[in-house]
C-alpha cells in the first residue's frame, strides 16, 4: 500500500505570542514524513494553504487510477 503524506503548514517552526509570552509552535516533521512515503512508495507533499491541498489531492488522484465495479443489483437466494 503507498502512503501519500501531507504536511500542513510550515516545515519551519515559528514563534506565537500567547498571554503566558511567545510559545514556539513546531513545524511539519517533514523527515519522517518523507521517510514514512519513501518507505511504501508513495510521496511526500506540503500544503501551506487550502489552494495547496486541492492540488495536492489532484495530484494523488492522477496517481492512483484503480477502477473499482460495484453492483447496482444483488440476487438474493432463499
Amino acid at each position: 500500500i503507498k502512503v501519500y503524506t501531507i504536511g500542513i503548514g510550515s516545515d519551519t517552526p515559528k514563534y506565537q505570542q500567547t498571554f503566558m509570552g511567545f510559545v514556539m509552535v513546531p513545524g511539519v516533521n517533514r523527515v519522517l514524513l518523507e521517510r514514512i512515503s519513501a518507505a511504501t512508495g508513495g510521496k511526500f507533499f506540503l500544503a501551506k494553504n487550502p489552494r495547496d491541498m486541492r492540488a495536492i489531492y489532484d495530484i494523488i488522484n492522477a496517481l492512483e487510477t484503480s477502477k473499482q465495479e460495484t453492483p447496482v443489483f444483488s440476487r438474493w437466494y432463499d
